[in-house]
């Protein structure tokens, strides 16, 4: 899933606003938490 559907879903016209939104929350890119998150819990 890509991260921009994912944006979408949660209800994010904006790709950019929700990767900013993400990154404010999370401390780091969505890209980059998906991979810290697939490597330390397999492939999805």
């Amino acid at each position: 899933m890509s991260v921009e559907l994912i944006g979408t879903e949660c209800g994010y016209v904006d790709q950019n606003y929700f990767s900013r939104t993400f990154k404010k929350v999370e401390e780091c890119s969505p890209s980059k938490f998906r991979r810290n998150w697939m490597s330390n819990n397999g492939k999805v």
